[in-house]
């Protein structure tokens, strides 16, 4: 038996003697913990000498790979071998001591395509006014589109602009950054926006800053800037005004139209339209008319409405000649200084505060209340400057017809035309009428989407709208609920009936639901009524915009066979004829359409792995368009994919004929590949020929210098490198940028 003795007069009766005391059971597991702390410190400490050796074991890797943008240098000095290893490469293709891959030269990066400079970005301006940026950005950001004038942000959907900072040599580790977009700032994840299905911002009512900063000047510049905001001016004019400005954005170099927007307003005593339409950009509609402000996107027939306010009746035409903005707020922190610059004109300097070194220099003709001019001057030389001409008299007021912008070497980078018209007050507001009414198909939401609750709250009462219904839907889409998601996107289709937004909203939930037969099958229909209606002469608003978005949002989830039949369909799209007397900027368009149609069916054809009539079409591609570096750039590289590297030598020699064609970043691409092939065939003396060629042409390019020098060590040429690299450091002028290129290329190949 077993007896549990409670106390100690038990235990003596039964003569029992306690042998276990607590104190011993403390001592066991005390010494069970003990064993088991010793035993995971002695584990930290082995994993903590492994951290410190493979830390150790990178810093030397780091060391030794320090500076060396082509592995010529320690390949040629220590390690002669037959076949040229590159060390440097392993970021990409392994470990250390790996060969280099045969289409790449010494210590180059894949191929991709060249880094644009900030010089080769085009014409990122912004839309409403261009004030230079007081200090760079400290840290890594998203552009708030919520900061941008009310006017411009129901276009953002459509004017999406883009900065592909590709990762290059000096940000092997990952460091730079992709695709920059006009977003929000970055939140947590959220119900799905209605811009998902394509309806645009409308601006909220505005409300007016308490204490609006701004600048402290003197009384002389604050009268002459209020002579240029010509706004209240034209909200007090008894006139109607009837405006077309078009925008075009050429190559620096070629001088042809990469891009363009057009802008076509009417306004009258506090009543307006505005409409914006561009390359590849969905026509927008804005409006103030009859004590509404709303916003249509014409190309998906989707829109917002609310009631106007006093603030809305500011009209706001996106002209660039600082006579919409009020530069007392938009330079608050700048000084100002006044100078005369000849009979009834003056010079306005407005200088950014320290550290910053960027000023912005206006020509003011104080008579007709006009800028003539416009330089921003960045570390003590020209960034741009923006020439206004050709004024005209209108309503009271005068009018740059033209103007131009030349970067900081003299060369066009936009041109602008405006045609200005007074019209009576009747007869605009009949016009404005009109355009509003087109839009009687176009499926209206008011300025906020309902929440959620109150959504459920008015469809469980028996009310409720379209609204609500997509309020739902897009509740579901966030959490996947795909049954419940068709049901009410179905129910809020019913509700716009026949509406022409129906199906390219349809096309955007089948997308992200996945449904792959029935999205195709579709998009196919779309595609059919697309073409149906160029036949018949009536081209939907926008067709450009809606033919890329359907493209991008089909082709991640169809085969490649399937996008080059779906291509063969949108052909009559892309390849449709000019009306007659087309602008100049529609011709170029229609360029862009072909080349666009070209490089996917290329692309589709490659993945198919029908490789030479894809390499077939590059090369009727980049015959051509010759002057379009994507075209060419398209088949240069696939010569080098195949091997091809004698072809690849020939057509970059034709385009390095031609210099002045090309962009600074170009032409170091047309070099990069000539090296890089030349390296494949182990052409050494060809190397050296066609790097000293590179300098000649281009001196301020520091990857040059970094060939050039590995050529000749490859030619084991190290005391001529060592000299050269010796008198760079000593002579060269780094505030100077062929010193600069030269300097950089002297400290790599030096340590």
């Amino acid at each position: 038996s077993f007896l549990v003795l409670e106390n100690d007069e038990d235990r003596k009766r039964y003569g029992v003697e306690r042998r276990v005391h607590m104190r011993d059971g403390e001592r066991f597991f005390t010494a069970g913990r003990d064993a088991a702390s010793t035993e995971i410190l002695r584990q930290q400490m082995r994993a903590a000498k492994t951290y410190r050796l493979q830390l150790k074991l990178r810093m030397l890797a780091e060391i030794e790979r320090l500076g060396r943008d082509l592995s010529g240098w320690s390949v040629a000095v220590s390690n002669p071998v037959s076949r040229p290893v590159d060390s440097l490469r392993a970021g990409w293709d392994g470990e250390l001591g790996l060969s280099v891959a045969k289409n790449h030269g010494p210590g180059a990066g894949p191929v991709t395509g060249a880094l644009p400079s900030e010089e080769d970005q085009g014409d990122l301006d912004k839309l409403a006014f261009e004030p230079p940026t007081a200090q760079p950005a400290l840290q890594d950001y998203d552009v708030d589109y919520r900061d941008l004038p009310a006017a411009t942000k129901a276009m953002l959907p459509s004017v999406e602009k883009r900065v592909d900072r590709s990762s290059d040599g000096y940000f092997r580790m990952g460091g730079a950054s992709g695709p920059r977009t006009l977003a929000p700032p970055r939140q947590p994840p959220g119900p799905v926006s209605f811009a998902f299905y394509g309806f645009p911002e409308l601006p909220a009512p505005h409300v007016p800053a308490t204490q609006p900063t701004l600048a402290r000047w003197s009384e002389a510049v604050r009268e002459l800037v209020a002579t240029l905001d010509r706004r209240a001016r034209l909200r007090n004019s008894k006139q109607a005004f009837h405006l077309v400005q078009t925008v075009m954005t050429v190559h620096r170099a070629q001088g042809r139209i990469t891009h363009w927007r057009r802008a076509e307003g009417r306004y009258c005593a506090g009543e307006w339209t505005l409409r914006h339409t561009g390359r590849q950009t969905q026509p927008m509609l804005q409006y103030v008319y009859a004590g509404r402000r709303g916003v249509v996107a014409e190309a998906v027939h989707l829109g917002r409405v609310r009631d106007a306010d006093a603030h809305d009746a500011r009209f706001a035409f996106p002209l660039h000649d600082y006579s919409q903005v009020d530069l007392q707020r938009s330079f608050a922190g700048y000084s100002a200084a006044l100078t005369p610059a000849g009979t009834a004109v003056v010079k306005l300097v407005l200088t950014a505060p320290a550290p910053a070194t960027a000023r912005l220099e206006l020509t003011i003709d104080r008579e007709r209340r006009v800028v003539l001019s416009a330089t921003e001057v960045r570390n003590g030389k020209t960034a741009w400057t923006t020439v206004f001409t050709d004024f005209v008299a209108r309503g009271g007021e005068f009018f740059a017809r033209r103007s131009e912008r030349r970067d900081s070497r003299g060369r066009v980078i936009r041109r602008e035309t405006l045609e200005v018209e007074v019209a009576d007050p009747q007869s605009c507001r009949t016009a404005m009428q009109r355009q509003i009414a087109a839009q009687g198909d176009v499926a209206m939401l008011g300025q906020k989407d309902p929440e959620l609750a109150a959504a459920k709250k008015s469809l469980a009462a028996g009310g409720g709208g379209l609204a609500e219904h997509l309020r739902l839907a897009t509740h579901y889409q966030s959490t996947q609920r795909w049954t419940e998601a068709w049901a009410s996107f179905d129910r809020a289709a019913a509700v716009m009936g026949d509406k022409p937004a129906v199906p390219m909203m349809r096309l955007r939930l089948l997308t992200v639901s996945r449904r792959g037969p029935a999205m195709l099958e579709h998009a196919r229909r779309i595609v059919t009524g697309w073409n149906a209606a160029l036949r018949g002469g009536k081209t939907p608003a926008g067709i450009d915009f809606l033919v890329e978005l359907l493209r991008t949002s089909v082709f991640q989830q169809v085969s490649s066979a399937e996008q080059l039949a779906l291509l063969d369909s949108l052909a009559p799209l892309y390849r449709r004829p000019l009306p007659d007397a087309a602008p100049e900027y529609l011709a170029a368009d229609r360029d862009h359409r072909d080349l666009a149609l070209r490089r996917f069916r290329a692309s589709a054809l490659e993945s198919l792995q029908r490789l030479a009539p894809a390499l077939q079409l590059r090369a009727e591609t980049a015959a051509r368009h010759p002057l379009d570096f994507a075209a060419v750039q398209d088949y240069v590289s696939a010569l080098g994919r195949y091997a091809d590297y004698a072809g690849q030598i020939g057509v970059v020699r034709s385009k390095l004929a031609q210099p002045q064609s090309w962009l600074r970043s170009e032409l170091r691409f047309w070099f990069q590949v000539w090296h890089d092939a030349l390296y494949s065939l182990r052409d050494l003396d060809g190397l050296v020929q066609v790097g000293s060629e590179w300098l000649t042409k281009d001196p301020e390019s520091s990857e040059g210098y970094d060939r050039w020098l590995s050529s000749q060590m490859f030619k084991r040429r190290e005391s001529e490198v060592v000299g050269w690299i010796r008198k760079a450091l000593d002579n060269a002028d780094p505030r100077d940028p062929v010193g600069r290129a030269r300097l950089q290329a002297a400290v790599h190949h030096a340590l």
